[in-house]
């Protein structure tokens, strides 16, 4: 009798706990019975669908499918059209395009129309002119919760972790007895945002609740509109026979206007009448570049010479503003607010100048040389360090122009080699300097908080290659490719290095060190077969790259020989990916998760790698933490393969990746446990059905019980091959005989269908590693989209 009390007690215990924690019961059950069973499980009699009575009206609680819904197959239309002419004067080339693109989310997609215009004239013998222009108009209509939080406000994370017992609609039985979607007093269909309100007494929702990106997709609206013009101005003057001059000037302009709307209807900005928002931005760039060549041939001797000098500029305007209480969301303007909240601009501006030389020479056509000097001063630098020289002197060897060469199957053989300089100036705008924001104080008043710490002794960051190489051209052309060794050391690394928030800034940029990257590149082409009607090669290649961090300054380095920024072990020696994570050491003999601890480090101790994994913990933040090497791919590259025969082609190509870590982050989060009430409601991944049982002891998942907090900590259990391959891109055709369209004027007809991305590969289901060579936390970006088309092409 007691055995009996006790299971009906735990029965009611995990109904109410279910439901108090999930908060949603879209099961009927028969009168009498539990929805969970005493032996956990859900009741075989439970029906999917439940109907409850409130406010005079029958609501339906249902289930949907989130990621269906948010997802579709899109279509893509793309036209061109194009006109060239030339003369002995001069040449001209027009073109226009348009391309409508639908976004596979829904109310989503991006319109272009395009225009060039391209000529060049021969005013005098001595004188050439050109230009070449361009303007582009497009609108893009995006997803208004596309951003890298792990909230409501993002589609894609929501559609993939929110559990597939939640509605997305509100529904209501009509007079059928048939459950429909219920529409407000516009018509328009009711989401449900998982709270309880006058109009809808639905539950609270665990997952979320407030939020319904899908809700937020239809009647909010995130609209782009850009405009830009740019041109290219070229200007020749032949001063002699051997000397040249020219002045090349590029301009462009953009702007981008952006406005985001939050209805007055749902969500979160009910409360304020809705919200617009408003943003301008204004970019120009400018690049004018002077040289003056001298070239001449004597005898065997090749030489060209040039000098120049360069100036690039750009300057970039923000105005934004919002506005609170919208009259109606169909004027979503500033002055269709009543409130109007806040507004800011600023204007940022960026410049580089330079001169540099550059000289070339050749002898006989099989021995080549070449050398060059830039000197740059960049606006990111103070004025002391501002200026960087770099410097490149190279040289080629044609072997088979040799008379004691004789390999006739050999067409080309070169051996080259060549070492240079470049300069990196890639950081944020007036990082050598203390930055502060203001605000109003009081009154007309304003006053300045620090916002960020600036470093004056930064300078460029300048890169060594040296490269070593062989190209080659074998049997008629029959196999021809490049086989490279290069060796970067890159000096003076910019890197930003984070403080503690205390100190009022995140961080600050500075030179802290050497690093050495190294590798191999090979590239290959074979033409298997080569007739008049059949034309078939395939394509390979290959890289390996390798890195290492050479010197770190002192500070980092003297107490602890390498220091920890964003989950990453720098040190001496080490690699600049080299990821610092505690140790998965696999369940106990309850099933918990287990975390290797180094005993002579101590428990608990984060700020420096542990040596020894002579014990575990089940409490993740007593275990140690110890370096994982380089997350980089041991090997990347791609292949495929062309064909032609008889009027048809095909070719195919793929990427590849082999080797390498990544840390899943989103696979961790579907294999986390419920260790309270706040993290019901999610998603959970189909391989938490491996998890460790009594039944199933062996298993190496640790168990899911709820309460248990370390389950799936942040720890290796997560880092996964980065290997993957790719089916990147297909093309078919078909080019009509030209005596087919003689008597139409066309001079060639082309029927074709491609396609890009069409399978891709990879160790875990969803995990694509290609955009990160750490985690891929980010949750905003699309891998590429899977597209396939079709076309014409026509020439006449």
């Amino acid at each position: 009798m007691a055995q009996g009390q006790d299971a009906a007690t735990a029965n009611v215990n995990a109904n109410t706990l279910m439901l108090n924690h999930l908060g949603y019961n879209i099961y009927t059950v028969p009168n009498g019975q539990q929805l969970i069973g005493t032996d956990g499980r859900l009741n075989p009699n439970a029906t999917l669908g439940r109907a409850y009575e409130a406010n005079g009206e029958t609501y339906y609680m249902i289930n949907d499918n989130w990621r269906d819904a948010a997802y579709r197959t899109a279509l893509r239309q793309e036209y061109t059209v194009s006109i060239n002419g030339a003369n002995d004067k001069g040449s001209f080339y027009a073109s226009a395009g348009y391309l409508n693109e639908d976004g596979i989310i829904e109310f989503s997609g991006f319109k272009r129309f395009s225009a060039r215009f391209k000529a060049d004239y021969q005013a005098k013998k001595w004188l050439k002119i050109g230009a070449n222009v361009g303007y582009v108009n497009s609108t893009t209509e995006s997803n208004p919760n596309l951003n890298t939080s792990f909230n409501s406000t993002n589609l894609m994370y929501y559609t993939s972790r929110i559990a597939p017992i939640y509605p997305i609609y509100v529904r209501v039985l009509d007079q059928k007895g048939n459950p429909v979607i219920r529409t407000d007093e516009h018509g328009n269909p009711q989401y449900d945002y998982g709270v309880a309100t006058t109009n809808y007494p639905g539950a609270q929702r665990a997952f979320s609740p407030t939020g319904n990106p899908l809700g937020a997709n239809r009647y909010n609206e995130t609209v782009s509109k850009g405009n830009k013009l740019n041109g290219t101005f070229t200007l020749d003057v032949n001063l002699t026979d051997f000397l040249k001059a020219n002045a090349t000037s590029t301009i462009d302009w953009g702007n981008t206007g952006e406005s985001w709307l939050q209805t007055s209807l749902y969500g979160p900005k009910v409360s304020v009448n809705g919200q617009i928002d408003k943003a301008q931005t204004n970019t120009i760039r400018q690049n004018h570049v002077q040289t003056l060549t001298y070239f001449d041939e004597f005898g065997k001797h090749h030489v060209n010479v040039m000098i120049g000098h360069e100036y690039y500029d750009t300057k970039t305007t923000y105005l934004y503003a919002y506005a609170q209480g919208l009259f109606s969301p169909e004027i979503p303007e500033i002055n269709g607010a009543a409130k109007p909240v806040s507004s800011n601009s600023y204007t940022t501006e960026y410049n580089v100048e330079g001169y540099f030389a550059n000289a070339q020479y050749s002898y006989d056509d099989k021995y080549f040389a070449s050398a060059s000097y830039r000197r740059d001063a960049s606006s990111r630098f103070a004025k002391q360090n501002r200026w960087g020289n770099f410097w490149s002197v190279g040289g080629a060897w044609l072997i088979n122009k040799e008379d004691f060469f004789r390999a006739d199957w050999v067409n080309q053989l070169k051996v080259k080699l060549s070492v240079g300089q470049q300069g990196n100036d890639n950081i944020q705008d007036f990082a050598y300097t203390d930055m502060y924001t203001l605000a109003p104080s009081s009154g007309s008043s304003m006053s300045a908080s620090f916002w960020r710490i600036g470093n004056p002794d930064i300078t460029w960051e300048t890169t060594t290659n040296t490269n070593v190489g062989v190209e080659f051209d074998l049997f008629n052309s029959r196999l021809t490719g490049t086989l490279d060794y290069y060796y970067k050391k890159t000096t003076d690394l910019l890197f930003w290095l984070s403080v503690p928030e205390s100190a009022g800034s995140r961080g600050y940029y500075g030179n802290i060190g050497d690093i050495r990257n190294s590798g191999v590149e090979l590239s290959l082409q074979g033409n298997l077969i080569r007739t008049k009607n059949v034309d078939w090669s395939i394509q390979v290649n290959l890289a390996h790259n390798k890195d290492k961090i050479l010197k770190l300054p002192k500070s980092k380095t003297t107490e602890l020989g390498g220091f920890i920024d964003g989950g990453i072990w720098y040190k001496e020696g080490g690699s600049i990916y080299n990821a610092f994570r505690a140790e998965y050491a696999g369940v106990n003999e309850k099933g918990e998760a287990l975390y290797y601890v180094d005993s002579k480090l101590g428990e608990g101790v984060t700020n420096r790698p542990g040596k020894n994994r002579d014990a575990t913990t089940t409490n993740f933040n007593k275990a140690t933490k110890y370096e994982q090497g380089s997350l980089l791919p041991d090997l990347y590259g791609g292949f495929g393969t062309s064909l032609s025969l008889y009027g048809f082609d095909v070719s195919l190509t793929f990427d590849y990746q082999l080797g390498g870590k990544i840390y899943d982050n989103q696979y961790a989060g579907l294999m986390s446990n419920i260790s309270d009430a706040g993290g019901a409601g999610s998603a959970i991944h189909v391989d938490a059905l491996k998890a460790w049982t009594e039944a199933k002891p062996n298993n190496a998942i640790p168990r899911m019980q709820f309460g248990d907090q370390y389950t799936a900590a942040a720890s290796t259990r997560w880092l996964t091959s980065a290997s993957y391959l790719n089916f990147q891109s297909f093309t078919v055709g078909y080019t009509l005989p030209k005596n087919w369209l003689s008597a139409l004027g066309i001079s060639r007809l082309r029927v074709y269908a491609s396609g890009e991305n069409l399978c891709f590969w990879s160790a875990r289901r969803g995990l694509d590693p290609r955009y990160s060579y750490s985690e891929n936390a980010s949750v905003d970006v699309y891998s590429p989209v899977r597209t396939v088309m079709g076309g014409l092409q026509l020439s006449f």
